[in-house]
């Protein structure tokens, strides 16, 4: 009995690691304060970037920065997303650790995408974390102190491998 009280624990804390798509039906917008930069739409920002997080343990009790052509943009929590206004054109989105966390929790570590945008254009991107590269031991998993298995990838993909900070479409770098 012993055992499969021992087993069963060990099959919900392995199966809660990993991150699931967040619809952006159901995601919640992103607190006004925590979205930074790129928040209004201006006469030259007529293209639109929409982030959603991925919802699940890992990294769970952190929030996720979230920079437009390096430009730290704003953060966001698990399940949620933010909308950033940006200007036609060669354009970098990556996600990495809040750079404002203890630190201990913090970091400078930053997985980008690259991309062209045009004009009235909308791109959307989901950011989350590998099961394989965070520790498998639950406590260390939760704060998942590292940019090792951030992803940002196009929120449209059927859940392909992440790409972590591999050229998208276009190729630019």
């Amino acid at each position: 009995m012993k055992m499969m009280k021992l087993l069963l624990i060990l099959s919900l804390l392995l199966s809660a690691c990993s991150t699931t798509r967040t619809s952006i039906d159901i995601a919640v917008p992103a607190h006004w304060s925590h979205v930074t930069a790129h928040n209004k739409l201006l006469p030259d920002t007529t293209s639109k970037v929409v982030v959603v997080r991925d919802t699940g343990f890992i990294g769970s009790f952190r929030y996720f920065a979230l920079a437009i052509n390096e430009e730290v943009a704003g953060l966001l929590d698990e399940g949620e997303q933010a909308t950033f206004y940006v200007k036609p054109g060669k354009l970098q989105v990556s996600v990495g650790r809040n750079p404002n966390a203890a630190m201990w929790l913090a970091g400078q570590a930053w997985v980008p995408i690259h991309t062209t945008i045009k004009t009235g254009e909308t791109k959307r991107f989901r950011v989350g974390v590998h099961i394989d590269s965070a520790s498998w031991i639950p406590f260390p998993g939760i704060f998942f102190n590292g940019s090792r298995g951030l992803y940002i990838q196009p929120y449209d993909d059927p859940d392909p491998e992440p790409l972590e900070g591999e050229p998208y479409e276009d190729g630019w770098e």
